[in-house]
């Protein structure tokens, strides 16, 4: 198997499997719904040192904008303090379209995540820039 499924709680969410069944066609090994204490992270990349993706629902922003609330500029801090590279999915960027959704994901995979003092707005995966 490419990746491992904990018992997935009832608020995992459709975009969560797609971006697993996404990531398991790219070879990439990865776990859903990791304990990182004091938090679970949505996925986990395996193989990689400290690589995590947050798909992020309506109620980690501010209203209806692309700013990110309180509690999730918290958690991806401290996720980011102790070493972890924390990726962002927000709910309105995840493609329709299947081999779109392949795409957005090595893209995102080959971006920098935002530093510990850098989620405010969410970033696009068309504005990501890729190293050369």
């Amino acid at each position: 198997l490419n990746h491992e499924v904990a018992p997935l709680p009832k608020n995992s969410s459709q975009q969560h499997w797609q971006v697993s069944s996404g990531l398991r066609e790219l070879g990439i090994r990865h776990r859903l719904e990791e304990n990182i204490l004091p938090y679970v992270a949505d996925i986990r990349i395996l193989k990689e040192e400290k690589r995590l993706i947050e798909i992020d629902g309506p109620l980690h922003f501010v209203g209806r904008t692309s700013r990110y609330d309180m509690k999730s500029r918290l958690k991806h801090r401290l996720l980011t303090k102790q070493g972890w590279l924390v990726h962002h999915i927000a709910w309105f960027d995840w493609p329709v379209h299947h081999h779109s959704r392949l795409n957005y994901l090595a893209r995102l995979l080959q971006s920098p995540p935002p530093g510990p003092d850098e989620l405010q707005e969410y970033r696009s995966y068309q504005d990501l820039a890729l190293p050369s």
